[in-house]
């Protein structure tokens, strides 16, 4: 199963569009809320891809990474809650 993600990884509104292959959804989301704060769901594909380079995670293979300008409309919110959500 591929899953793609938007990331904000810096920060500072520089996003990026990363694909996984292999594992579950939420093993791929937990890894990547590791590394940024704003982890977003794009889609799923039941697929299978070939590949030259990629990064082994244990649970799957991180294949895909690309800068991207902007979020695309309709993505999912980030599902973890915020401190002012919490009050």
């Amino acid at each position: 199963m591929l899953y793609y993600f938007i990331v904000d990884l810096t920060n500072q509104n520089d996003f990026y569009s990363i694909g996984i292959d292999g594992g579950t959804r939420e093993q791929a989301e937990e890894y990547l809320q590791g590394i940024s704060r704003s982890v977003r769901f794009q889609r799923s594909l039941d697929d299978t891809r070939k590949y030259k380079k990629y990064k082994d995670l244990g649970f799957g293979k991180l294949f895909y990474c690309r800068h991207i300008a902007r979020v695309p409309k309709g993505l999912e919110n980030d599902k973890r809650e915020r401190y002012l959500d919490e009050q």
